[in-house]
């Protein structure tokens, strides 16, 4: 897991990089905050994305099931190489 939440500016790289709909806070337009109103695809894609700017395998395939670091399905998180999302006990210990 990430030590910071994805902030809009890093949001909008990979948007512009992947031709992604960007969604723009005309409110309040800081680039520093955490991007908000991103759906669970965009966000398994925004994953995908860095893995694969770090040299990482994808975590996801285009169905959003986990790749192990061999590609294969799997349901073992310790498998996972790439970025991914956390699940729901991580997220609460964080």
């Amino acid at each position: 897991m990430g030590k910071y939440t994805v902030t809009c500016q890093e949001y909008s790289r990979f948007c512009r990089e992947t031709g992604a709909e960007e969604f723009i806070d005309r409110y309040f337009p800081n680039v520093r905050k955490p991007a908000v109103r991103v759906n669970w695809f965009e966000a398994i894609a925004y994953c995908n994305w860095l893995s694969e700017k770090e040299g990482l395998p994808p975590a996801y395939d285009e169905l959003g099931k986990l790749l192990d670091c061999d590609g294969s399905h799997t349901t073992d998180l310790r498998r996972v190489a790439g970025y991914r999302l956390p699940t729901e006990a991580e997220w609460e210990y964080a």
